[in-house]
């Protein structure tokens, strides 16, 4: 799905591109994969970060001792909870020469006691399915990320590292770590019939039940069933005392669509097309696809952590949604049910002092199974 709608969303999604361009990838060639036929199979039968050296002197490197997967890097009891299908899979690493490393990591799926059961291949760049980091230095975290399509969500899935510092590995392999992906998207039960026309797609009016925390719940007529249980959201003070909070207010029936600004990279990508031209305060459906014009709009407040002093600033924009769904591989492309999330950021005040903060229209997303 393409679904970003706070800062701390948008930083998980920048944070997981950056990791997928540092990390490296093994250097043997692929040959087909050959599975490790034991869990604790010598990390040096499985090459994949290259040759060792057996003549070569010091010390041989060592993994941490509590490998991590996330985001957003938590655990629930003993395993780690990943809430996306991008998992990105992390250790350090000790050298004691002081010399940088790598991290090779394998994953396996597990039995009902949670032990390794069965390798899991996931990369074709060398025959033992593996993923390899780039160096890092000595007492610094390495990191891979997987690829798209190699785990499963609600799978247990268990991994382990060793390292190679370019001429020796471990002798042995790093404790294991479980870890389960289990996105933040959560269905209902499917209903057992439906009024819509399965072929026709007719474009209806809705209302949404559950609008989320921040925002009021509403009836059919427009009016507040029930009031949101919180309003605004502040992050941590940076090193100045400032704060960046946000609060978000329900869309007017009575506003107007507003006007886009010419983007200067190119014309905004519209997932819906029928979407734009739709009144506000609505929210409208198809067979596949929703617009919702009901999300309001949402004020960034720039302050300080004195509340004697008045706000630095504040940025206004309004929020739309558009979803679009892909029931088949034909749509999409995979072999998952997928669908893309759109979320539309049209600012509609800023204040002088933040002139520059967001100049034009903004589209933001990410897609999930």
């Amino acid at each position: 799905m393409r679904r970003i709608c706070t800062l701390s969303a948008l930083r998980q999604v920048t944070a997981a591109a950056v990791l997928a361009l540092l990390a490296g990838v093994g250097t043997a060639s692929a040959t087909g994969f050959t599975p490790s036929p034991t869990p604790s199979a010598p990390p040096a039968s499985r090459p994949a970060a290259g040759p060792e050296d057996a003549t070569a002197a010091g010390s041989r490197p060592v993994s941490g001792k509590n490998p991590s997967a996330g985001p957003q890097f938590k655990k629930s009891g003993s395993t780690w909870r990943v809430i996306t299908p991008e998992t990105v899979l992390s250790n350090t690493v000790t050298d004691a020469d002081g010399d940088k490393s790598t991290l090779t990591f394998e994953v396996w799926t597990t039995d009902a006691n949670g032990k390794p059961k069965t390798q899991v291949k996931l990369t074709d760049a060398n025959p033992y399915g593996v993923l390899v980091s780039g160096y890092v230095a000595s007492g610094k975290p390495a990191s891979v990320p997987v690829p798209y399509g190699k785990l499963k969500p609600g799978v247990t899935y268990t991994f382990h590292t060793n390292a190679f510092d370019g001429s020796l590995y471990e002798t042995t392999w790093s404790p294991w770590a479980n870890f389960r992906i289990e996105p933040y998207v959560t269905f209902p039960a499917p209903q057992a019939s439906s009024s819509i026309d399965p072929v026709a797609q007719k474009i209806i009016e809705f209302t949404r039940t559950d609008p989320g925390p921040a925002l009021p719940t509403l009836r059919k007529d427009g009016t507040t069933l029930k009031a949101p249980t919180h309003k605004r959201t502040c992050g941590k003070p940076d090193a100045q005392g400032h704060k960046l909070c946000i609060e978000l207010n329900p869309r007017s029936k009575k506003a107007k669509n507003p006007v886009r600004a010419p983007a200067p990279v190119g014309p905004v990508v519209e997932l819906v097309d029928w979407c734009y031209g739709k009144p506000s305060g609505k929210d409208y459906m198809t067979r596949t696809e929703a617009c919702l014009k009901t999300i309001g709009s949402g004020t960034l407040i720039f302050t300080d952590t004195d509340p004697e002093k008045p706000a630095l600033g504040t940025a206004t924009f309004n929020i739309e949604q558009r979803i679009k769904t892909y029931p088949n591989k034909g749509g999409s492309g995979s072999n998952f049910a997928e669908f893309d999330q759109q979320i539309m950021l049209v600012p509609t005040h800023i204040d002088p002092v933040l002139k520059g903060v967001l100049r034009r229209p903004e589209v933001l997303g990410q897609r999930s199974p």
